[in-house]
């Protein structure tokens, strides 16, 4: 990621989630139902979404929620002071003031791909 992003790696290791430490996924049906071909290398994709976050995505903001339904047991660098838990929650764009914000702001005829 960071020879994409052309950026010297600064990295910071957190505690461990707890959540699945090993999956695995197939993208066979997504190809049969699409029809998608090709491929695409690791190293392409990581350039592709560099650039990507170089000319469109850096001017996102993080999604904040003023509540969820469950804190305990979130990664610490997830939970603010400010952050409350409620019952149950239907989230929705109004939970983030900003969503979509920069977007029609910039891109009144949709985001470009990369």
């Amino acid at each position: 990621v960071s020879r994409a992003m052309q950026v010297k790696p600064n990295v910071v290791h957190l505690d461990a989630r707890k959540e699945v430490v090993h999956s695995t996924v197939s993208n066979a049906k997504v190809r049969c139902f699409f029809g998608l071909s090709g491929y695409t290398s690791i190293q392409d994709g990581l350039d592709k979404t560099a650039t990507w976050v170089k000319n469109i995505g850096r001017h996102y903001l993080p999604v904040e929620f003023s509540h969820v339904e469950i804190i305990q047991n979130m990664p610490p660098s997830w939970v603010r002071a400010d952050l409350g838990q409620a019952k149950a929650i239907v989230h929705d764009a109004s939970d983030n003031p900003r969503a979509g914000e920069y977007e029609s702001k910039n891109f009144p005829n949709g985001i470009p791909e990369p």
